[in-house]
């Protein structure tokens, strides 16, 4: 998702809730992204702004093409056929807890530290990368959950040290920090903006024994916190839920203008850490990543 998908999706839910909380939260990656607006299959017609818009013409007419094309195409046709006469042959499974079957391991483990280094971060520094657009959106965004009152807290996605690491041999290690300061500059301008307070700011980079966990093969890794050390599995995800709703104990960091610059050197101590403890096998997983890339 897009900072600017993410700007109309909190508008939409506003406009058909409305909210009375919202936690919002934000990745390195998405923000130093901008050859494209919205993603493919992003319909800006799909996206109310005000409750008055679920009932203009332009929003009715979507969701009538939208509800003909899954019920009338013919894809939608055999995929209903299919499931009716119990022929229908299941990818991946999905369950309550909202995750998705695992079917391959190259999501998983070392191989999906592996697919992300190569699809996602190597890929990405290839592009014109800045954080300016992103954060004027972000920006649009506060702006608007402070104009509808709305009870809202921000957290910065964790992601293993090992990927921090490769961000910073690729030249981008200040971008990162940049990234959090001025995350944290935004949110104090637009509360001073609005008159008001800013929002609570998160951040989880700086937990031992999680973000610097030892990468284990896929066979392993069911345990780990981070699937492929950018998606965190369930139970890291809670206990960050728990933190910012309860604001009790002392998992993770809300972020200030007076503990930002320790909060990163601890952030970095570990990644320093993780490199001297492991770099061996990092070298042989850099080694995977360039070389994919290179076919």
């Amino acid at each position: 998702m897009t900072v600017y998908e993410m700007k109309r999706f909190i508008e939409l839910a506003q406009a058909t809730g409305p909210l009375e909380s919202l936690l919002i939260g934000v990745d390195f990656e998405a923000f130093i992204r901008n050859k494209h607006k919205t993603a493919k299959g992003f319909e800006e017609a799909r996206m109310a702004r005000r409750s008055k818009d679920l009932n203009s013409a332009p929003f009715l007419l979507q969701r009538a093409k939208d509800a003909a094309d899954s019920l009338f195409s013919l894809p939608s046709f055999v995929r209903s056929l299919s499931a009716f006469t119990g022929s229908a042959k299941l990818t991946r499974r999905y369950y309550k807890d909202g995750s998705w079957q695992i079917t391959s391991n190259i999501f998983t483990g070392r191989q999906g530290f592996q697919y992300i280094g190569d699809s996602t971060i190597l890929a990405i520094s290839k592009e014109k990368l800045s954080l300016d657009e992103n954060m004027e959106r972000f920006a649009d965004i506060l702006r608007f959950v402070h104009k509808e009152n709305i009870d809202t807290k921000i957290f910065i996605t964790p992601e293993h040290v090992f990927l921090i690491d490769l961000w910073t041999r690729l030249g981008y290690g200040d971008m990162w920090n940049d990234f959090h300061h001025r995350l944290m500059e935004v949110n104090q301008l637009v509360a001073k903006e609005m008159n008001a307070q800013p929002f609570p700011l998160y951040a989880y980079n700086n937990l031992p024994n999680i973000v610097d966990e030892p990468i284990m093969g896929a066979r392993d890794a069911k345990n780990s916190f981070f699937t492929d050390g950018v998606h965190p599995r369930q139970a890291l995800g809670d206990k960050m839920s728990a933190s910012v709703w309860s604001q009790e104990g002392d998992f993770g960091t809300p972020l200030t203008a007076q503990n930002i610059e320790a909060y990163l050197e601890s952030v970095d101590s570990l990644r320093r850490g993780f490199e001297n403890s492991h770099s061996e096998s990092n070298s042989r997983l850099r080694r995977a990543i360039t070389s994919a890339v290179a076919q």
